[in-house]
């Protein structure tokens, strides 16, 4: 199920339904400092909902070949 909101941040749990991995997946990208920037406000992760939809739009391929 896709989770779908107007807020400005989501939750790793939203952002994980989103992309379809599992929130461990973002837990280790965190740690790695690798794909996904994130804020830590209040002492609990948030993404910012733009990022995320930058982050999709900037990994879409059209072809599995070697691009170049």
């Amino acid at each position: 199920m896709t989770t779908m909101t107007t807020e400005p941040f989501l939750t790793p749990k939203q952002v994980a339904e989103r992309l379809g991995i599992s929130t461990g997946t973002l837990a280790q990208w965190r740690y790695l400092g690798q794909h996904l920037p994130y804020h830590k406000i209040g002492g609990r992760i948030r993404y910012d909902r733009h990022a995320i939809d930058r982050y999709i739009k900037a990994t879409t391929r059209r072809s599995t070949g070697v691009t170049r």
